[in-house]
């Protein structure tokens, strides 16, 4: 059994590399107040299980500059 007609399942992937998309960034967090900031993101318990989790290596998305380098995590 063999296709004909040339149907493809991918391209070379220049269309995706050249494609612009719109993006709209989420705001949402800038409406929170550190109390649901930290709620809404589950700090206390991220931070929590990193500690007891005896990581050599953590990595934690975010934006550039939102984190400081270091340990965060001593009071």
């Amino acid at each position: 059994m063999s296709i004909e007609g040339g149907i493809h399942f991918s391209t070379s992937g220049e269309d995706a590399i050249r494609r612009t998309i719109p993006i709209h960034p989420d705001e949402s967090a800038l409406t929170l107040s550190p109390s649901q900031f930290e709620d809404f993101y589950e700090i206390e318990r991220t931070a929590t299980e990193i500690l007891s989790g005896d990581y050599k290596r953590v990595s934690i998305p975010g934006p550039p500059g939102r984190f400081v380098p270091g340990n965060m995590f001593n009071s």
